[in-house]
């Protein structure tokens, strides 16, 4: 079989600014994460995924870029990111990371440039109005020397790099058609960025925003086109590059665009329904509403996302992969309103399904949203992106500063506290577990309610997964070899008997 790069995948995402601080600035670096990859290892993930770390004005935390050629001098040095690739090499984990190609910083030389009168090679490197008195909702008027206006991404602060539109208007000449030749210099300068970052061993890219490169798409054949494009000029080098979208929609980025994993996001109802439905559990507040499954109530339904899981396999058919995350920098904490055995249930579920797991660091101990706060464009998002707790001492051992750039939370939650009992090592023992687990493994579902109730199944012997996520007893029949992790459960006569909120995993040889 063709080796599958996104196969046997497991992810670990660190936030750069919040996650070990090695030169006492009070800001996490390069150097503090190889302090810490003895730890990360312990958690049996393959992969990291870093959040954005290359030059930038940090008006959006890092994704509004100055530099794609080097890493800003917050976290460090380019040759500090090859070390660190480097020892990631000897403990078989992958580097990825947070590439921002739909949009720059309003400080980027290529954006100043093209803010000029006079012709450049950036000229058409970005959306243009040909006067300020052009232009739609997404434009804004350029106070420089310029006649016209800019399209932005996101923020105002976050010109649009220009891609094309799919069915430009007539009477508007500036939007130019995505196959324009045109625009062939910018998707070069992007291919020639993501090889100068693989030829440093760097092995895969997170794409930001991913469906925002060609403007008022009608359907996905412009974005199949641009990023084919793109993802060409690479694997013509390096054909084992590995793609990873924030798009949120992985039967169009993986199934059609090329991408070969995508990671459910707070805009899907389906992950929400999960455990993102509740009263300050998601970002977008109308999502607010509803049952969550993994409720200790026990109200929530499972169905809706199993609806959705056996669509996304029948459209992915193969092509790639989704991720199911336990949060990531852009989400409140998992841990919000949900209890230690709610949260150990939840883990069971996300090492164990046909997923690839991805960890968002910190809520392997359970850390807390940390609320009122807010810094670099954060704004609600900040308080989920807080320094990772370490220890019982001085900021949580994040670091030895008297002022941290972000507050270190106030609860005893730590590593060290979680070093025998605890969050941790349940989180442990299912990483170890899952290592036996591909995303090739099927899955076959026994019962769809409280509890939750599925097999996976390898060459050698057959996992069954009993999740209790309600406050409920309830007793399950099984065949089964051995037990393999059971929490707040007890098995007896080929019965699992789940005393409350519980998983027990067991296992059949073949």
């Amino acid at each position: 079989m063709r080796f599958k790069k996104w196969n046997d995948l497991k992810i670990y995402e660190i936030y750069p600014t919040s996650f070990y601080d090695s030169n006492g600035d009070g800001i996490g670096d390069l150097r503090g994460v190889m302090e810490k990859l003895d730890y990360i290892q312990s958690l049996d993930v393959n992969a990291i995924w870093f959040n954005a770390f290359f030059c930038s004005a940090f008006s959006d935390a890092g994704y509004d870029v100055t530099d794609y050629y080097n890493v800003d001098p917050r976290f460090g040095t380019n040759e500090d990111l090859e070390a660190l690739i480097a020892e990631c090499e000897k403990r078989n984990i992958k580097v990825i990371v947070d590439i921002v190609i739909g949009h720059t910083s309003e400080q980027h030389p290529w954006f100043l440039d093209s803010c000029k009168q006079e012709r450049n090679e950036h000229s058409d490197w970005f959306i243009w109005t040909p006067t300020i008195f052009d232009g739609d909702d997404r434009c804004i008027a350029n106070p420089k020397e310029r006649d016209g206006c800019y399209r932005i991404n996101y923020y105002i602060t976050q010109p649009a790099l220009n891609y094309g539109f799919d069915n430009p208007d007539p009477e508007k000449p500036w939007q130019w058609h995505y196959t324009d030749p045109r625009l062939e210099p910018l998707r070069e300068e992007v291919i020639n960025i993501l090889l100068f970052w693989r030829r440093k061993g760097v092995y895969g890219f997170r794409f930001d925003l991913g469906p925002s490169l060609v403007k008022n798409c009608q359907s996905s054949k412009p974005l199949e086109f641009v990023w084919g494009k793109i993802f060409e000029g690479v694997k013509k080098e390096f054909p084992e590059t590995l793609f990873m979208a924030e798009w949120g929609n992985p039967a169009v980025s993986v199934g059609k665009c090329g991408f070969d994993i995508d990671y459910l996001t707070h805009e899907i109802p389906e992950y929400n329904a999960l455990f993102r439905n509740e009263p300050f559990t998601n970002i977008i507040r109308e999502l607010e509403k509803g049952k969550n499954y993994f409720s200790e109530a026990g109200e929530g339904s499972i169905d809706e996302f199993l609806t959705y899981f056996y669509e996304i396999e029948k459209q992915l058919d193969g092509k790639g992969a989704y991720i199911l995350p336990s949060g990531y920098h852009d989400l409140i904490r998992l841990s919000e309103g949900k209890s230690e055995k709610l949260l150990k249930v939840i883990f069971a579920f996300i090492y164990t399904w046909k997923a690839l797991p991805m960890i968002y660091y910190g809520d392997e101990i359970g850390m807390k949203y940390h609320r009122g706060i807010h810094k670099d464009g954060g704004s609600v998002r900040t308080g989920a992106r807080t320094p990772m707790q370490w220890t019982d001492g001085k900021n949580r051992g994040f670091s030895t500063a008297e002022t941290l750039y972000l507050p270190v939370d106030n609860s005893e939650i730590s590593v060290e506290a979680q070093e025998n009992s605890g969050l941790l090592p349940t989180v442990k023992a299912l990483a170890s577990l899952a290592k036996n687990l591909s995303y090739d493994t099927p899955v076959n579902v026994l019962a769809a309610g409280y509890p939750f109730v599925y097999e996976r199944a390898t060459a050698q012997g057959v996992y069954t997964v009993v999740l209790q996520a309600a406050n409920r007893s309830a007793t399950f029949k099984a065949d089964f070899d051995k037990v393999l992790l059971c929490e707040n459960c007890s098995v007896e006569n080929g019965e699992i008997y789940t005393e409350g909120v519980g998983f027990a995993i067991v296992y059949k040889n073949k």
